[in-house]
């Protein structure tokens, strides 16, 4: 899994827009696509950023070996 989808299925995940992230990082909205289409790459700074945010390590969100794994809440029966 590239750090690309990582980063969309993280977003997701926690309900946020391209938008909020973005505000949450200090960066554009474009820039947070970018990121997630792959044409751009997250300064350090921002890695440092969305490891806090997310709380997954930098070696995780740049390793193309390791996938994250989100799972939906279960709804109750």
């Amino acid at each position: 899994m590239t750090l690309s989808e990582k980063l969309q299925n993280l977003r997701r995940a926690a309900g946020l827009s391209q938008e909020q992230l973005a505000e949450q990082l200090g960066v554009t909205r474009q820039a947070v696509y970018k990121w997630e289409v792959g044409d751009s790459y997250p300064e350090a700074e921002k890695l440092i950023g969305i490891k806090r945010l997310f709380g997954i390590s930098i070696d995780d969100l740049l390793d193309d070996s390791f996938d994250v794994i989100i799972e939906k809440p279960k709804k109750p029966a």
